[in-house]
């Protein structure tokens, strides 16, 4: 499976399980583009906002030469979230320890 078909079947799975137990949210981002919503711990914890958060980090991380800084900096000013530095944290620890893993493999 591609990144390509990673992103796809992420965001697919995020529209299917996201608007039936939640309230459909509203982004006024347009209007104001610093209106940011904050991620709650709940919803941080949970595993699928955890690998979309973190393929985001991967892509920016590739994209940046395989900077981690860049990376936690892109998730802390992402456009449309806020999270907090514990959590951008927790997702740059689970980048390191993929690109590790990929390491031994190869």
């Amino acid at each position: 499976m591609g990144i390509f078909d990673f992103f796809k079947k992420a965001n697919q799975t995020a529209r299917e399980s996201g608007l039936r137990n939640e309230e459909p949210v509203i982004h006024k981002t347009i209007n104001n583009p610093t209106k940011r919503r904050l991620i709650s711990d709940e919803k941080f914890n949970n595993q699928q906002f955890q690998r979309e958060m973190l393929a985001f980090a991967l892509w920016k991380y590739n994209e940046n030469s395989c900077d981690y800084l860049a990376a936690h900096k892109s998730l802390i000013k992402m456009e449309d979230i806020e999270l907090t530095e514990k959590q951008a944290d927790k997702i740059i620890e689970k980048l390191k320890l993929l690109n590790n893993l990929k390491i031994k493999k190869d």
